[in-house]
C-alpha cells in the first residue's frame, strides 16, 4: 500500500519529513511537491504495477493534483460502462483519468480499498476520501486555517505547532470498547475521515465540510459468476500475491477463485501454527495443509513458538497507530514480518465474510428467535433460554425493532462495569443515530458489525501492522457491489444451521465437503500463552509502568486489580501502555 500527505501552505522540508516518517508504508519511492503554496507527498508500495513511473505520485495537470492510497479493483468495468480509454499501466493512471472526466461526482462507483486526496486548483479546495469500508487510515487536521492530511497519524506531529494531547472521548471509548470509534482519533484535533466519507476544505473560505457518498440504487440479487468477478477483480497485481488459508470457508472460497485464474505454481498459501499446544489450536493449519496437498499448490505453514510470541509481544501493541486490546495482536505481527522475509508484498484475507454473508453463531440464534417470534411460541423461546448469548440477542433485536442505536452499540462493548461520560455517551449516538435507516433488521445489524469492530479493531490492526513492514492486506469481500446483492434476502435466506447459506449453496461442488459443511471454529491464540506466568510479568511491568499510572490518575482511571487476571481487561490496560511508552510519554 502507500501513504499520503498533505497540507494548504508552502514548507517543502516538513512534507518530505512525513514522507520520510511512513516510509514503511511505501518504501519503492516517495516523491515531495510544492504547488501554489501547497504541499503534497507520497510513499509507493508498488504492486498492481510495476511501472513505478506511472505509479509515483503526486500526479498532477492544470487542473487537479491526486493522491491515492489502495487499489481499484474495476477500473476496467468504469471504462466499458461510460466508454473510456482503457490504455493505462496502473489504477492511479486510470483514477487520474477518472476524476479529471468526472471530479468526484461518481466516486461512489469506486471498487476497491482507498484513502484519496485531490486538490482542485482553481477554486483552491482539498477533497479526502476514504472507502466504504474504511479499509485504510486517513486522518486530519484542521484550526481555522491551516489543513493536515496523512496517512499515518504521528506524521502530524513532525509540525512544530502541533502538540500530541490525549482525546479524552477517544480514551474512554477504547477503555469499554477496545479501540476509538468514528471520527475521533486519540490525539485532540486529529480526526479520522470516516469510511464513505467525503472531506471538502475551502482554503479561500477556511471552511471544511463533511458529505457521504450517494449509495448506489441498483440491487441485484446475489449470483455466483458476479460475485465470481468481483473476487477475481481483486487479484490484480505484477507482484506475487499471498493468500491467508484456513479451515474456514470463507479462505477456501477465494482459494477456488485463485485456482480459477492463475496457475498452481504461482499461488502461495500461508497459515500459522503453534508449537507445543494443544492439537485444537493447530486445527486450522492441519485443514490448510490438506487442501493444500490436494490442490498442489506452494503452501507456508509459519510455525510459531511461545518465544517468538513472547519477544515481540510489547513490540506488537506500540506499532499501532492507535491502541487496540486484541488479543491476536502479537500473531498478525509476526505474519507480517515473516511475508516481508519472504518477500511477499500483499495477502489476501477473508476479513468482512462473516458480517456480510452472517457467519456467527449469533446470527443462527438471531434466526431462530425471530422465526420463534413471527410464530408467537413462547414456549420454543423459553427452550432458548439456557443457550449462551440469547438474552444478549433478545436485547439486540429489542434495539433493532426500537430504533435504539445507542442502546444496540453499548451491547458490544467489551468492558463491563465501565461508565461513560455524557459527552461521551452524547458522541457515540451522534454518530451512530443514522445507521438504522429502514426496519430490514438483519441488515441493520450487519450495518453495525461492518461499522463498529470489523473497521477500528480488525482491519485497521492488519493495515497498521502490514504497513509496518511493508505488506499490503486485501479484503476481496468488502465490496459494495457484494453487499447491495444481500440486501434482498432476509435472515433465513441467509442462515442455516451453520450460517452462510447464499455462500455454501454456491460453492456446492467448488470446494471439498470438509471444508464446505464445517462448523465454524474462530481462529484462536493458545490461551495459555497470555497466562504464561512471562507474558503476566511483562503485563504487569506496563500496566504498573510509573508514566502509565500517573497518566489514568490524570484522566481519571483506576486499575481494578481484582480483575487482571481477565485477559480482555489487562489486555486493554496492557496494550494501551504500550502505545502511550512509544507514541505520546
Amino acid at each position: 500500500m502507500c501513504s499520503i500527505n498533505g497540507f494548504n501552505f508552502n514548507n517543502l522540508e516538513l512534507v518530505k519529513k512525513m514522507a520520510n516518517y511512513s516510509e514503511s508504508r511505501g518504501p519503492d519511492k516517495n516523491k515531495s511537491i510544492v504547488i501554489d503554496n501547497f504541499s503534497f507527498s507520497f510513499n509507493l508500495l508498488a504492486i498492481s504495477s510495476l511501472n513505478i513511473e506511472n505509479s509515483i505520485q503526486p500526479i498532477s495537470n492544470n487542473k487537479y493534483v491526486m493522491l491515492f492510497n489502495g487499489e481499484i479493483y474495476n477500473s476496467f468495468e468504469l471504462c466499458k460502462k461510460y466508454n473510456l480509454d482503457s490504455n493505462f499501466d496502473s489504477d492511479t493512471e486510470f483514477l487520474f483519468k477518472f476524476i479529471n472526466i468526472f471530479h468526484i461526482d461518481k466516486i461512489n462507483e469506486l471498487e476497491g480499498m482507498f484513502a484519496i486526496s485531490i486538490f482542485e486548483i482553481e477554486t483552491e479546495k482539498i477533497y479526502l476520501i476514504r472507502d466504504k469500508f474504511g479499509t485504510k487510515p486517513l486522518y486530519y487536521y484542521y484550526d481555522n486555517s491551516s489543513f493536515i492530511f496523512s496517512s499515518h497519524i504521528n506524521s502530524f506531529f513532525l509540525h512544530e505547532n502541533l502538540k500530541k494531547n490525549i482525546n479524552p472521548i477517544a480514551l474512554q471509548t477504547y477503555l469499554k470498547f477496545g479501540y476509538s470509534l468514528g471520527s475521533q482519533s486519540f490525539f485532540n484535533n486529529i480526526f479520522k475521515v470516516d469510511p464513505g466519507e467525503i472531506i471538502t476544505f475551502d482554503n479561500k473560505f477556511k471552511k471544511i465540510s463533511k458529505t457521504f457518498f450517494k449509495n448506489i440504487q441498483e440491487k441485484d440479487f446475489f449470483e455466483y459468476n458476479s460475485f465470481s468477478k468481483y473476487i477475481s477483480n481483486s487479484f490484480i497485481a505484477e507482484t506475487p500475491l499471498g493468500l491467508l488459508l484456513s479451515g474456514g470457508l470463507d479462505s477456501n472460497v477465494l482459494l477456488y477463485e485463485f485456482l480459477s485464474n492463475k496457475s498452481k505454481d504461482k499461488i502461495n498459501t500461508f497459515s500459522t501454527s503453534f508449537l507445543n499446544v494443544e492439537s485444537k489450536y493447530n486445527e486450522d493449519s492441519y485443514m490448510a495443509k490438506k487442501v493444500a496437498l490436494e490442490t498442489g499448490i506452494n503452501h507456508h505453514n509459519f510455525e510459531i513458538s511461545f518465544k517468538k510470541f513472547k519477544d515481540v509481544y510489547e513490540e506488537s501493541y506500540s506499532v499501532l497507530y492507535e491502541p487496540k486490546l486484541n488479543k491476536s495482536t502479537t500473531i498478525y505481527y509476526l505474519m507480517m514480518e515473516y511475508l516481508k522475509k519472504n518477500n511477499f508484498k500483499a495477502i489476501i484475507s477473508g476479513d468482512g465474510s462473516d458480517e456480510m454473508f452472517l457467519g456467527y453463531n449469533k446470527h443462527i440464534f438471531i434466526k431462530k428467535i425471530l422465526s420463534i417470534l413471527n410464530k408467537k411460541d413462547l414456549m420454543k423461546l423459553i427452550e432458548l433460554r439456557n443457550y449462551k448469548g440469547v438474552s444478549f440477542l433478545l436485547k439486540n433485536i429489542n434495539f433493532i425493532i426500537k430504533k435504539d442505536s445507542y442502546g444496540l452499540f453499548d451491547l458490544y462493548q467489551t468492558q463491563e462495569n465501565i461508565s461513560l461520560p455524557r459527552n461521551t455517551i452524547s458522541y457515540l449516538k451522534k454518530y451512530f443515530k443514522n445507521l438504522i435507516k429502514d426496519n430490514h433488521v438483519i441488515n441493520e445489524f450487519i450495518n453495525y458489525e461492518l461499522n463498529s469492530w470489523l473497521i477500528e479493531d480488525s482491519l485497521m490492526i492488519k493495515d497498521n501492522l502490514g504497513m509496518n513492514f511493508g505488506v499490503e492486506t486485501r479484503f476481496p469481500f468488502l465490496q459494495h457491489s457484494i453487499l447491495n446483492s444481500l440486501e434482498p434476502y432476509d435472515i433465513s435466506q441467509k442462515v442455516d444451521k451453520v450460517g452462510k447459506t447464499l455462500l455454501r449453496n454456491s460453492y456446492k461442488n467448488k470446494i471439498p465437503n470438509y471444508i464446505l459443511n464445517k462448523k465454524k471454529t474462530g481462529w484462536e491464540i493458545p490461551i495459555n500463552w497470555l497466562l504464561d506466568k512471562d507474558i503476566q510479568s511483562i503485563k504487569k511491568s506496563k500496566i504498573f509502568d510509573k508514566d502509565f499510572t500517573s497518566f489514568l490518575k490524570d484522566y481519571e482511571v483506576n486499575i481494578n486489580t481484582s480483575r487482571l487476571n481477565d485477559i480482555k481487561y489487562s489486555n486493554s490496560l496492557f496494550s494501551l501502555s504500550c502505545w502511550l511508552k512509544r507514541n505520546y510519554f
